[in-house]
């Protein structure tokens, strides 16, 4: 499994929140089905990559919940 943390995205802004999808703009790419752990309002959770646009100087990420840690 191939997992990385919210801190290897850099400068990462949240576009949408809905509790179980998030949307975020990062400044790389990455790959779909990886597993990401991110830290949001102070609970850290982990999430899968579903989808992953390019933009002119960003990339769009579509994040599914995987399961939330207190």
């Amino acid at each position: 499994m191939n997992t990385i943390t919210s801190d290897a995205f850099g400068d990462a802004k949240v576009t949408e929140y809905s509790g179980k999808m998030l949307l975020l703009r990062v400044g790389r790419q990455i790959p779909v089905g990886t597993t990401v752990k991110v830290r949001l309002e102070g609970a850290l959770s982990r999430w899968k990559v579903f989808s992953c646009v390019s933009d002119v100087n960003c990339f769009h990420l579509g994040l599914e919940l995987a399961d939330r840690r207190q």
